[in-house]
C-alpha cells in the first residue's frame, strides 16, 4: 500500500542507534529494510508490486535516482533496464502514475535525432531523473552511446510529455546531471576511464543548443585514452587546478582536431572527443551534487567509485576550476576516530541536505549497503570525517537516488534498487 509524503510519524518504522553507526548491518526485511541511525525513521511511499496492480509497464524495474518536483507532490521515478526502459510520474497524494516516456522493447536506438521519435524508439539504462530549474526532467541512458533527453511537459497525463532528444550535449554513459546557478549542466561518463564534462546552454533554459566541455587537470600527464588505473595513469595528478577544455564552440559546433563527440548508440562519442583533448580521466563517475562553500565559490561533487573517492570540483570562474578530494578511505570514521579504510566501498550516489551536508550512498550488494554522512566543519570542500548514516540490508539490492525534499528539510526520499524479490521500492527516511 502507497504511503503519502505527509504520513503521520506514528506509522514509522525506527530501529537503530546513534549516530554514527558503529557499523552495517545484518539481513533485515521488505517490510523494515534499514538499520537507521538516530534521529532517522522510515515508510514506504510505494512498490513495484503496487504499481504493477495499476497496469506498470512490465519492464519498469530497477527503479534507479528519483527526483521530487518542485511542490514535492509528484516523484519522477526512471526505470534502468536494458529495453524498454522509461520514466514515470508518481503522485504522493493519490498514489498514482503516470508514464512519461516508455522505450518499445525493440532493443533498436536512433543514433540519428532527424530519425527519432519518442513514441516509437527504445530506451536502455535509464539512470538519473533530474528535475531541471527550467521546469523540465532530465534523464540519460547509462551504456555506450548514451542519450540525454528531456521531458518537456513532465506534468502532462503522459501522452503529451513532450520528449526531446538532446542532440547537441555528448553521448557519453549518463549517471550524475546537475546545474550551477548559471544554469550550466554538468554530468560524468561511468566509465573507468572517465570524464566530467560541462553544456553551457546558448541561451538560459533551452538545452538544444550550447557548448560543451571537458574537465582538464592542468597537471595531469597521463594517457587519457586508458583507464584510470593503468601504468600510464596510476600515479598522474588528478587534482589541482583545472581548467575546463572546449570541445565546440557556443553553437555546439565541433572545434578543430576534436573528435565528433555526437556520435550516439554505435559508440560513445563524448568519450572519443573527451580523450582527443586529455581529459582528465576518473574511475566509474558516476554521480554529482552541487553546493556552495564558506568562499561563496560553488562546487560540485561527483562520485569515482572505481577509486572509492568522492571528488569536488570548486567553480572559480567560468573557464577555471580546482579539483580536489573530498571524501576517500584515508577519511576519519567518526565511529573509530581513524582512517575509515576498506568500510567505505564503491560510493556512487551523492545527496545534499538542506544545510549543505553531503551524504554518500555505496554501490555494495554484498553484504550490506550503506550512506555515510559527510563533515565538513570549515565548509572548505575537504570533509575532515563521515559517520555511517544508515544501513540497507536487503539481498540484492543497492540504495539509490538519496534527494532531500526540496520543501521539506527533514525529508529525503530513498529507492531500494533491484532486491532478489524484483520487488523495487521507494522510501521516505525522516530525521525525526
Amino acid at each position: 500500500m502507497a504511503v503519502a509524503i505527509g504520513t503521520s510519524i506514528s506509522a514509522f518504522a525506527v530501529d537503530g542507534g546513534p549516530f554514527p553507526l558503529p557499523d552495517s548491518t545484518g539481513v533485515l526485511t521488505p517490510d523494515d529494510p534499514f538499520l537507521l541511525s538516530s534521529p532517522l525513521s522510515s515508510a514506504l511511499i510505494t512498490d513495484r508490486d503496487t504499481l504493477n496492480t495499476q497496469g506498470l509497464p512490465p519492464s519498469f524495474g530497477n527503479w534507479d535516482m528519483s527526483a521530487f518536483d518542485a511542490s514535492s507532490q509528484s516523484i519522477y521515478i526512471p526505470a534502468e533496464v536494458g529495453t524498454g526502459a522509461g520514466v514515470i510520474r508518481y503522485d504522493v497524494h493519490t498514489g498514482f502514475f503516470k508514464v512519461l516516456m516508455r522505450g518499445n522493447g525493440s532493443g533498436v536506438r536512433a543514433a540519428d535525432p532527424d530519425r527519432f521519435t519518442a513514441s516509437n524508439d527504445d530506451f536502455a539504462r535509464l539512470d538519473p531523473a533530474t528535475a531541471t530549474p527550467f521546469g523540465s526532467v532530465l534523464t540519460g541512458e547509462e551504456t555506450t552511446g548514451g542519450r540525454l533527453f528531456e521531458i518537456r511537459n513532465p506534468k502532462s497525463n503522459g501522452a503529451n510529455s513532450q520528449v526531446e532528444f538532446l542532440a547537441k550535449i555528448p553521448s557519453v554513459a549518463h549517471e550524475g546531471l546537475r546545474f550551477d546557478s548559471l544554469g550550466n549542466l554538468y554530468f560524468v561518463d561511468e566509465f573507468n576511464s572517465g570524464s566530467v564534462y560541462k553544456f553551457a546552454p546558448r541561451s538560459h533554459g533551452n538545452l538544444k543548443t550550447g557548448q560543451s566541455f571537458v574537465l582538464v587537470v592542468d597537471d595531469y600527464a597521463g594517457d587519457a585514452s586508458l583507464n584510470y588505473n593503468s601504468g600510464s595513469n596510476a600515479g598522474a595528478i588528478r587534482s589541482g587546478s583545472a581548467h575546463w577544455q572546449p570541445l565546440t564552440d557556443e553553437d555546439g559546433n565541433v572545434l578543430p582536431g576534436v573528435s565528433d563527440p555526437f556520435v550516439f548508440v554505435t559508440t560513445t562519442g563524448g568519450r572519443n572527443a573527451a580523450d582527443s583533448v586529455g581529459g582528465t580521466p576518473y574511475g566509474r563517475p558516476e554521480d554529482i551534487t552541487m553546493t556552495t562553500l564558506a568562499n561563496g565559490n560553488e562546487i560540485a561533487y561527483f562520485t569515482a567509485t572505481s577509486e572509492d573517492a568522492v571528488y569536488g570540483i570548486e567553480l572559480i570562474n567560468e573557464s577555471t576550476a580546482s579539483v580536489k578530494i573530498f571524501v576517500d578511505r584515508n577519511t576519519i570514521d567518526l565511529a573509530t576516530s581513524a582512517a575509515v579504510g576498506t568500510p567505505f566501498n564503491n560510493p556512487d550516489n551523492l545527496a545534499t541536505g538542506a544545510d549543505g551536508t553531503i551524504y554518500v550512498v555505496e554501490d555494495q550488494e554484498v553484504p550490506n549497503s550503506d550512506i555515510w554522512k559527510a563533515i565538513d566543519v570549515d565548509n572548505d570542500g575537504v570533509a575532515e570525517s563521515i559517520g555511517r548514516w544508515l544501513s540497507l540490508g536487503i539481498p540484492g539490492a543497492e540504495p539509490s537516488g538519496l534527494e532531500q525534499d526540496p520543501n521539506d528539510p527533514n525529508r529525503f526520499i530513498l529507492n531500494i534498487q533491484h532486491p532478489d524479490s524484483g520487488n523495487d521500492a521507494l522510501w521516505e527516511i525522516r530525521v525525526d
